[in-house]
Formats: C-alpha cells, structure tokens, sequence
C-alpha cells in the first residue's frame, strides 16, 4: 500500500467537500454530466451510430480472450458504434461487427469450418486508436454491389488478409454456400 498516494486521495476529497458546501451536490453533478456529454459532442472522434473499420488486429498471443474472434477480428471489418464513452482511458466505443461469426469446429450446423453467424451480436470496446471512420462509400450502389467494391478494394489493400464475401450475407465465401439461406447454390 502506497501511503503517499493515500494522503494525495485525502487531501482531494478533502478539497472536494469543501468545494461542495458552496452549493448542492446535484448542481455540480448537474455540471459533471453537461460537461461530459459536451466532450462528447464536441471531440469524440465517433458516435453512436457511426460506421468504422477495425485498424489492427488485437494481439492473440498476449490477450488470448480475443483467440476465438480472430477469424473476423481483422484490419478493415466494419462495425457499428453502438455505445461512445470517455474517461481515464480515453474516448472508448462499443462496437458490433457486421462479420461476427463462430467457426463451427464440430459440424452442429452442417459443415466443419463452417463460419455461422450471430443473429444477436455482441459490443466489443475498443479504444480510439483502434479505429477508423468508413466513408458513405457509393451510396448510389445496391448491398450487394457495396459489398462486391468494398471487398475488391479491401482485397487489394491486404489481399492475405481479406477472403472473397458472400454477396447475399457478406460472410467469407467458400463452405458458407452449403449453409446460406439466401444463396442461390
């Protein structure tokens, strides 16, 4: 136990109370919330509802949780904002990914390998450094014609890295056929 830092915490809650027996405790919590959400507002890079890219893929070997996402936790999937926060840690987002999925290693859906996707996905946080705004690319373009650019594109800027997708459902295409429900094979 660090002693100094003990005193530091006594002395600011100290300062701390005597700042508050000049008001209620409601104005300045009152204060603390404007004062985060205008943060918020103003600086964050991202909000809820933004599209982003993944910029770098976590490191699996010291932070093995990450292991079992690792087939679609790569640089440029794209994922939803769906929570925006800032702290100590700086800004953080909670983001779902378009391509989570699970790897059905034992065949409970048809085929071994096979990447089977989540109807319900999961937040995954992310620091702002991990992530990268996506542009309204061609608008104009049906899904499917997106998908088909986005992934050209995306191929030619790591082509080890990105599989052909699906034009129906956007997962890595292949296997999937045998099980996509809206593939015409």
């Amino acid at each position: 136990m660090n002693v100094d830092n003990i005193l530091k915490a006594a002395e600011y809650i100290s300062k701390g109370t005597s700042l508050l027996s000049a008001g209620p405790l409601s104005f300045y919590l009152t204060e603390l919330v404007a004062a985060h959400d205008l943060l918020m507002e103003r600086f964050a890079p991202f909000h809820v509802g933004d599209r982003v890219r993944l910029k770098k893929a976590p490191d699996f070997d010291s932070a093995p949780g990450w292991l079992h996402y690792s087939h679609f936790l790569v640089p440029g999937t794209m994922a939803t904002v769906g929570t925006a926060e800032c702290g100590s840690r700086g800004f953080r987002f909670g983001v779902a990914f378009d391509d989570e999925s699970w790897v059905d290693e034992r065949g409970l859906k048809g085929v071994v390998g096979a990447f089977i996707p989540i109807e319900n996905k999961h937040e995954f946080s992310f620091g702002e450094d991990w992530l990268e705004p996506v542009e309204q690319a061609l608008p104009a373009l049906s899904g499917a014609e997106t998908a088909y650019v986005l992934g050209a594109i995306n191929a030619l800027k790591a082509p080890d890295r990105f599989l052909p997708r699906c034009a129906h459902c956007a997962q890595p295409a292949g296997s999937h056929a045998l099980w996509c429900r809206k593939s015409p094979t």
